[in-house]
């Protein structure tokens, strides 16, 4: 099973990150745990676990979608602090650097990125290779400008020659991509070396498997800098169930409908006023055809609490139903800023 991380980027052009973004990097870190498919849904990279070869973590990033409708991905682009923080909080919770084996160069210490060197200066093996940045570049085409955490020392561009510890090209193999480990540091590396590998994240949603009433999935998204999530056409619809089975897993079958794991909160409600929906992120009205579940929408408050079904939860058959905001629990989406 491929095992798959997603971090949330919250992006600033420039500094060290903030008081604030730490507490939402606590926040989205409390989002991320006992996801059934070892899923973790946030916002601008995705962090997969598999251990592969470079070639085949580039193919991969380019094919992962989950029904965003997106350009194809790539490789992730680490060009502020906040988002080689993120990489390194990722690849910690993922693999613990007090858990991995001592040296420095085994495989789960490192992740691999989208930096590579696009052009090769060939000298004298006594000389040293002089950094330029333009040689370097993301998926984009971008350099890395004024922002780059190469170790010490790194780029080194050591070559091996065909068929020397792992070499499969010939003349030689050159150090043509880049990795970052625990501490965030940049190293220059051979394309066969095998890591865990990040892509960029185009999607909205960024799905918790942690059961909680409807108020305590608003506390949670808003502890991450996130809100709970609309839905508002029938494409956000779609890429809301994608998302689903693929962080959460496929529906299982042998389920009760109302188990707790065939539904999952979202951010409408009528707590305000009756019948009148809206989103709880800005309080607008629901414009969505809501496709609601059979004999939903009836506010049933024959229940000790007297509180009415003000709020909504979508199944995992894509249907809604209103439902009380306290004493039931259930997993909930969060969704990422300005989508």
């Amino acid at each position: 099973m491929k095992i798959i991380l997603l971090l949330c980027v919250l992006v600033t052009l420039s500094g060290a990150i903030t008081r604030k973004q730490r507490k939402q990097l606590k926040g989205l870190r409390d989002l991320l745990t006992n996801l059934p498919n070892n899923v973790f849904a946030t916002c601008n990279i995705a962090f997969f676990s598999t251990v592969v070869d470079y070639k085949t973590a580039q193919e991969n990033c380019r094919n992962f979608d989950i029904g965003a409708g997106a350009v194809k991905g790539n490789l992730v682009t680490i060009n502020t602090d906040e988002k080689n923080e993120d990489l390194k909080m990722l690849l910690e919770m993922t693999y613990p650097e007090d858990q991995q084996p001592e040296s420095e160069w085994t495989k789960t210490k490192w992740v691999w990125s989208g930096l590579r060197k696009v052009n090769n200066v060939v000298g004298s093996p006594y000389q040293a290779v002089v950094y330029l940045n333009d040689d370097w570049q993301w998926a984009n085409g971008s350099t890395p400008g004024n922002f780059a955490k190469w170790a010490p020392k790194q780029p080194d561009q050591n070559a091996l020659k065909y068929r020397k510890n792992g070499c499969d090209e010939k003349p030689k193999c050159y150090q043509n991509q880049m990795r970052i480990n625990h501490d965030g540091e940049w190293d220059d590396t051979y394309k066969f070396m095998e890591h865990p590998y990040a892509c960029d994240y185009q999607g909205k949603y960024i799905i918790s498997s942690n059961k909680v009433s409807w108020e305590d999935a608003k506390l949670a998204c808003d502890n991450a800098g996130l809100h709970l999530a609309k839905i508002r056409s029938g494409g956000e619809l779609n890429e809301m169930m994608t998302a689903m089975d693929y962080f959460l897993g496929k529906r299982e079958e042998t389920l009760k409908r109302w188990d707790p794991d065939n539904w999952m909160w979202l951010g409408g409600n009528d707590i305000n006023e009756e019948k009148q929906w809206v989103w709880e992120a800005d309080g607008k009205k629901i414009e969505w055809d809501i496709p609601w579940q059979k004999k939903a929408g009836n506010d049933n408050s024959e229940r000790k609490m007297k509180e009415g079904q003000d709020v909504m939860a979508l199944s995992r058959w894509g249907k809604v139903d209103d439902s009380y905001r306290l004493g039931v629990y259930r997993p909930f989406a969060c969704q990422c800023p300005d989508t």
